[in-house]
Formats: structure tokens, sequence, C-alpha cells
């Protein structure tokens, strides 16, 4: 009824394939601490996930025991309504600490929607500590073999009296629809996702003084590491401002052969985002009037693996986009394969 962790690993939430809207598998790494409490019905998960500290769109501060540091508290609420209907609410907030350990992060209801910034201007003022984000999901198992999984957030949420009109509300949308069927002697397991994430989804905006920005309370996260910083987004990996379709198969071989593809369609900067180096910025109304278009991606998949039977497995998967009006420049294209080769094995 009670697990504890302290980890350094991948995690995610939710059953997404191409990605979650809260937390998805987006990093090498994540240091995190997580306590989970179970039952029968009812399950709680509280998760503590430390990233640096960024002192510039792509640049960080290594942690330290004093000084300010980023911490995402998740605290995610499970309920076993029957056996084939799952749903579950997540209530999270990016803190600005100071401190090693901040006891405002085991507190699950509201107290975090306190910590943020609802004035007219966006300037971090005292208090400011926290952008909050509210998930809830749904999985239902509606008939033998056929699954379907839907996701809902809203990024800084807004009670009806708080009047600022500083970002709030930005919505994401996640639904998918999957098949595991038994085709000969292997499994086919077959899906299709639709993703609709607004263009202030992940964003906050919020300035230190007139002039500076403080990306540490945007959604958007990472670690300084040797060699380069990874920075990427929390939850949906293609980030703010898209519209994507993919739908995908891959059967398994009774004798550890497997085969499989995809195909995907995306729409990126619809409302008009501002790219700023890697990521986006914020809508800019009067120029993107002027001069915006919008991104479309069309990328097709493929992977073939074969698992041994000692715990040994081999595989390479290709993937192929084709972008036009990349990063949403008129006329500029992109179209670049990749493809990996990798060697698993595993001692269990």
């Amino acid at each position: 009824w009670f697990n504890f962790q302290i980890a350094r690993n991948r995690q995610s939430f939710g059953h997404g394939v191409t990605g979650n809207l809260l937390i998805s598998d987006n990093f090498s790494y994540e240091e995190y601490v997580r306590a989970t409490f179970s039952s029968g019905f009812f399950n709680y998960y509280l998760d503590i996930t430390h990233f640096d500290q960024q002192n510039s769109l792509l640049g960080f501060d290594s942690f330290r025991l004093s000084g300010k540091h980023q911490l995402r508290a998740m605290h995610r609420f499970e309920f076993t309504l029957t056996d084939s209907l799952v749903f579950s609410i997540s209530l999270g907030s990016m803190f600005q600490s100071d401190s090693v350990f901040d006891w405002r992060l085991l507190i699950p209801l509201m107290i975090p929607h306190s910590f943020n910034d609802f004035s007219e201007d966006g300037t971090i003022k005292g208090g400011d500590e926290a952008n909050n984000i509210l998930g809830l999901d749904v999985s239902w198992s509606f008939a033998p073999s056929w699954m379907m999984h839907f996701e809902i957030v809203m990024d800084q949420f807004q009670l009806s009296y708080e009047k600022g009109n500083f970002m709030p509300n930005a919505f994401g949308l996640l639904l998918n629809l999957q098949n595991t069927s038994v085709i000969g002697e292997g499994l086919l397991h077959s899906y299709i996702e639709g993703v609709y994430t607004m263009p202030y989804l992940y964003l906050n905006r919020a300035k230190i003084g007139e002039d500076g920005r403080d990306y540490n309370y945007d959604w958007i996260l990472g670690h300084g590491l040797t060699g380069g910083s990874e920075i990427q987004y929390s939850g949906y990996p293609e980030g703010p401002d898209t519209v994507k379709l993919e739908l995908g198969s891959k059967y398994m071989f009774s004798y550890g052969l497997s085969v499989g593809g995809n195909i995907g369609f995306m729409l990126h900067g619809i409302h008009g985002i501002a790219f700023e180096e890697t990521f986006v910025d914020i809508v800019n109304e009067g120029w993107r009037d002027e001069h915006w278009v919008t991104e479309y991606t069309l990328s097709i998949g493929l992977s073939v693996a074969y698992d041994f039977d000692f715990g040994l497995s081999l595989g390479i998967d290709a993937y192929m986009p084709c972008i036009w009006n990349y990063k949403n420049v008129e006329g500029s294209t992109s179209f670049i394969p990749q493809a990996f080769v990798f060697v698993r094995y595993s001692f269990l």
C-alpha cells in the first residue's frame, strides 16, 4: 500500500503514444522523489522532480544546497472506478525555492495556487514563486482489445474572482484509440491519436523588472550537462500551438521479431508563435498579422526489432520528417532523415 522512491530515471504520466500533456518522457533522465499510497480503489502519487535553475533561455546554474532552484511538484489522485475505467486528477506546480526542503511541496490542494502572479504587468514580485497546472485523464477499456485514452490540461488556471489577464487558462487536449489483437501467431497493436495545444500552454512570460525575462516560470525545463545543456517541455514534446494527428501499427511475432510503422501530420503555429532559438516565444500580434505562416510536417516512422530468449534485443528505428514553412518562415523547408540502432540487455 506504500512505495517510496529516490531515483534518477525516466518518467511519464498517461497513456499517450506521441507524448503526454502533463509529464512526458522528454529527458535523458529526471531526478525525483516519489511516494505512492495505494488501495484497491484509490492511488495517490506525490512526485517531486528537481531541475537546474535557468539563467537564460539555454543556460543553467547547477543545483546547489543554497540559492534558488526549480522543483516540479505533482500530486496525482487516481481512481479505479471499474475494472475497465480509470480516472485521474493531477495538480502540479513549478516552484522557485531557495530551501533544500520546502514543506509547501507536500500540500496537494489549492495552497500552491496562491503562489502566482495574476497582476496585469507580468513582473515578478514577492510571493510569485509558482506556476500551476491542472490535468485530468481517463482510460477506458470499452470492449475486448480496445482502449480509449483522453487527457486535458489547463496551465495557470484562474478562479472566477481573479481578474488579472496574465495568460490564464491555456488548454491542451489529447485523445487516442488503441487496439491490441491476436492475429495468426502474433500480436498486432494499432493506434490513432490526435493532439491540440493552445499557443500559451507551458508558457508564463514572467519578467524581472522591465526587460529581464525569467524562464524559470515556464514549463520548459532542463539540466546543465557537461558538453551542452538539455532543455525540453515538461509536457507534450511538440509544445504549444500544435495540432497533430498520427496513426501507427506494430506487429509482434511469437518468435521475437517485431515490425512497425507510423505516419503523422502536424500543424505548428496556427495562431502565431515566434521561435526564439530552439523554443517558442509569446504571440506578437502585429508581427504575426504581417508575416505569419503555419508550419506543416509530414512524418513517417519505421521500426524493426528482435528479442532473443536470453534478454538481448537488437533493433533499428528510422524517422523521416518533411517540413514546409520550417520554423514558420514562408518557403523554408527541412528534410533530415534519421536512423537509430539500439542494443538492449535485460538482466531480469
